[in-house]
């Protein structure tokens, strides 16, 4: 009896991994608008926002909601701080474990910028 309880425990833990590994890889979701401003991010349509100085994971974790899917890239800019870039061309630059500053190129290649950013 004590067997069979270890069997069907086991069978269950390796059921609940999969079907959470499973969950994991459909991050691809509907975008949901946003702007960019002098003080962060800004959701369309609603009085949330994300400001410069809210911690880096939390900033990126809230992008990929907004854009609908993870960061394409990242990388640290010649100061060794680093940045995190999603398909929408938005760019987040992050010092010290907080988001400091955005850019983003827009289709024709102008760029548009706030807060700290490389270079």
């Amino acid at each position: 009896m004590k067997q069979l309880v270890f069997s069907l425990f086991g069978m269950a833990l390796v059921a609940g991994c999969a079907s959470t590994d499973g969950a994991a890889t459909a991050t691809k979701t509907d975008p949901i608008p946003y702007t960019l401003d002098s003080r962060g991010i800004q959701l369309v349509a609603s009085p949330l926002r994300i400001d410069f100085g809210r911690t880096d994971h939390s900033t990126v974790a809230a992008m990929d909601k907004l854009v609908g899917q993870g960061p394409v890239s990242r990388a640290v800019c010649p100061d060794g701080s680093p940045f995190v870039v999603w398909a929408d061309g938005t760019r987040l630059n992050f010092r010290g474990g907080a988001f400091r500053g955005w850019s983003k190129t827009a289709a024709d290649g102008t760029v548009q910028a706030a807060g700290q950013t490389c270079g």
